[in-house]
C-alpha cells in the first residue's frame, strides 16, 4: 500500500515537473520572439530615420533648384536667365527645344551648378534602385 502511495507521488511529481518544463520553454519562446520583435523595430526605426534625412535632403535641394529656377524665369532679376546670357541665334533655338540650358549659378552664389545637380541626382538615382532592386 506505501509503494502504491509512493509510485503515486512520483507520477504527480514527474507530471509537474513535465508541465513546469513545457511551462519554461513557452516562456522563453516568447522572450525570444519578444527580443526579435524589438530588434525588427530597431531596424525600422533606422531605416525610417535614415529615410526622413534623405528625403530632407531631397527637399533641400528641390528647393534650391527651385530658386534656380525662378531666377531663370524672372525677367530684370538677378539671375535674369538662361535666355538672357545667349546670342540671339541661340535664344532661338533654346526657347524651340533644341538648346539645352547649361546654367550654373553665376549670381553671387545664387543655387547650385549643374555638376552638382547631377551628382545629388546620380546619388537619389543609387538610393532609388537600391531599395527597389
Amino acid at each position: 500500500m506505501y509503494e502504491l502511495r509512493e509510485e503515486h507521488l512520483d507520477k504527480i511529481f514527474k507530471h509537474r515537473e513535465l508541465q513546469q518544463k513545457l511551462v519554461d520553454a513557452k516562456l522563453e519562446q516568447a522572450q525570444e520572439m519578444m527580443k526579435e520583435a524589438e530588434e525588427r523595430h530597431k531596424r525600422e526605426k533606422e531605416y525610417l530615420l535614415n529615410q526622413a534625412a534623405e528625403w530632407k535632403l531631397q527637399a533641400k535641394v528641390l528647393k534650391e533648384q527651385e530658386t534656380v529656377l525662378q531666377a531663370q524665369v524672372r525677367p530684370g532679376g538677378r539671375g535674369m536667365g538662361v535666355l538672357s546670357s545667349l546670342s540671339p541665334d541661340k535664344k532661338a533655338g533654346a526657347k524651340g527645344g533644341q538648346q539645352k540650358s547649361s546654367y550654373v549659378a553665376g549670381d553671387g552664389g545664387m543655387g547650385i551648378g549643374n555638376e552638382e545637380q547631377l551628382h545629388i541626382y546620380s546619388y537619389f538615382q543609387v538610393k532609388i534602385k537600391a531599395q527597389y532592386y
